[in-house]
């Protein structure tokens, strides 16, 4: 291995619930992940644990679907600069825990836990001696919730910044 790094990121979220009668906010995601570049490839390794949060309202009763996840990914930093650019591309599967509540209604939760993976893009730039700034998108799908006439598949779209720090 090239060396370990640690990255910090936080974004919009935006939930993929589409049902009639349901409105839903945007939300937020935040997380980190700690990772080592693979000698010999352009591909970086990395375990990363991540939260993602979404109001909805439902007939006007006000709701929250939130997420936490753990997820092993592996991104290939795509041997290309565009203007001090590094572009990457992003896969990654794990296990997620996903709470939907209704907020205003005492123990009315319900819990769903499972596979969950994620595709992403983006681009970091060096900004400073052992700092890396980033932008990107990632798709996330977890865990499903049904909640009286509510579904919803657990589909996210993320678009982050990140902040990373190698060691080498």
């Amino acid at each position: 291995a090239k060396g370990f790094y640690v990255t910090t990121f936080g974004g919009a979220n935006w939930s993929g619930v589409s049902i009639d009668d349901v409105s839903v906010d945007t939300g937020f995601t935040m997380g980190a992940a700690v990772g080592t570049t693979l000698d010999a490839l352009p591909l970086r390794v990395e375990g990363e644990l991540a939260y993602r949060s979404n109001d909805l309202t439902f007939c006007g009763l006000p709701i929250t679907d939130s997420t936490w996840s753990a997820m092993a990914n592996a991104v290939y930093d795509i041997p290309a600069q565009i203007g001090g650019l590094h572009p990457y591309a992003l896969i990654g599967v794990g296990y997620a825990q996903r709470t939907v509540s209704a907020d205003p209604i005492p123990g009315l939760e319900l819990t769903n836990g499972g596979f969950a993976w994620q595709l992403g893009a983006g681009v970091n730039t060096q900004v400073a001696p052992g700092v890396v700034m980033g932008v990107g998108y990632r798709y996330f799908d977890g865990p499903d919730f049904e909640l009286g006439p509510i579904h919803d598949d657990g589909q996210n779209h993320v678009a982050l910044a990140s902040v990373s720090f190698p060691f080498n």
